[in-house]
C-alpha cells in the first residue's frame, strides 16, 4: 500500500487518485503511481500514471530509481504538471 493512502486513510482525508507527486527542495521529485515512462530528457521526462501525463522538468534531469510504479527523478527541478 502506498504511504500517502495510509496517511490520508489515518486523517480521513481522501487521496486524490492514482498518483502522488512530492518535490524535495527542487533537487529530486518522487512519482508514485507511475505506471509507463513516456520520455525522457535532459529538460523534460514525462511519465503516464493510468489516463494522466505527468510531467516533470528542469535540466540535467535523469531517472535515477524505477520501481513498482515509484520513480525518483534527479536534477534541478523546475516544475511539475499534470494533464
Amino acid at each position: 500500500m502506498s504511504i500517502f493512502r495510509e496517511i490520508c486513510e489515518k486523517i480521513g482525508y481522501e487521496a486524490a487518485g492514482g498518483y502522488n507527486i512530492v518535490d524535495f527542495g527542487g533537487k529530486h521529485v518522487y512519482v508514485e503511481g507511475a505506471d509507463r515512462i513516456i520520455a525522457i530528457g535532459d529538460d523534460k521526462i514525462v511519465l503516464g500514471a493510468g489516463k494522466k501525463i505527468i510531467t516533470v522538468t528542469g535540466e540535467s534531469l535523469a531517472i535515477s530509481d524505477y520501481e513498482k510504479g515509484a520513480v525518483t527523478i534527479d536534477g534541478r527541478i523546475s516544475g511539475e504538471s499534470v494533464e
